[in-house]
């Protein structure tokens, strides 16, 4: 059935808001030092935030708990509580965030376990959630070492150790593109069987896009964008094309 489709969609509505906003809620202090606008600081909209956020994991947690088995439930709970630690600065106060290390732990358990847990709502766990898991973890992990790119000067000053403020944006880049090359092999090499090719074609604009990069010394400038572009582009195409393509065959399929 359709809904079976609109499943993964309805349950990553009600919990990634949630992740998203404690996060937020949590980095209110460290917003203001830098000088960003937050409204998390004022206390109405703070509590009126984590009544919000209690909400959206109670109806989550239901969800799952209502149309998934014991393997969704431990992928959920593992989401929740390395995505609550991640950012906690009330209950915990361990915030994983504040150093590289926490942060790369968090996304190496957390990505996976989403992508299980997504899967767990319409089906039982197959070899192919876990081949999707495995296949999808590296470009997702990606995002991990290009996202604070912007946000250098202000987490330098509230002294947290994030990649952006230990390696140079150089390397950072270098690795961001490094892993999108991981995902296409590895994608490629799982789905050579039971999957089209078409969605790791998108791996000629990354090719590409490396090779330009490389041949600028890794220099990030104006003039260099556009390859660093490519690269991101042609990753997120290929995500794209595999749910295109896996939404096409559970149609058939139903």
């Amino acid at each position: 059935m359709i809904s079976e489709i609109l499943k993964p969609i309805l349950l990553t509505f009600m919990l990634y808001p949630a992740i998203n906003l404690w996060n937020h809620i949590n980095d209110a202090e460290d917003d203001a030092i830098s000088g960003r606008d937050t409204p998390f600081t004022i206390e109405p909209i703070r509590k009126y935030t984590v009544f919000s956020i209690l909400a959206l994991y109670i109806l989550s947690l239901a969800f799952v708990y209502i149309n998934a088995k014991i393997h969704g439930l431990i992928a959920y709970m593992l989401v929740l509580t390395m995505t609550f630690i991640y950012s906690d600065t009330m209950i915990t106060k361990l915030r994983l965030k504040r150093h590289y290390i926490g942060e790369i732990i968090v996304y190496m358990i957390t990505i996976p376990a989403y992508i299980l847990m997504l899967y767990s709502v319409t089906s039982s766990l197959t070899i192919d959630a876990i081949k999707l898991a495995t296949v999808l973890t590296p470009l997702l992990i990606s995002s991990l070492f290009i996202k604070d790119l912007k946000d250098i000067s202000s987490d330098k000053k509230v002294g947290l150790k994030t990649l952006g403020t230990v390696f140079s944006p150089e390397s950072l880049v270098k690795t961001y593109s490094f892993l999108l090359l991981v995902y296409f092999i590895i994608g490629t090499f799982v789905f050579k069987e039971e999957m089209s090719i078409l969605p790791f074609i998108p791996v000629i604009g990354v090719i590409y896009g490396i090779y330009k990069f490389h041949r600028s010394g890794w220099r990030i400038a104006r003039d260099t964008v556009k390859y660093f572009t490519m690269i991101t582009y042609s990753g997120l195409l290929s995500l794209v094309l595999i749910i295109a393509y896996l939404a096409g065959k559970t149609l058939l399929l139903l």
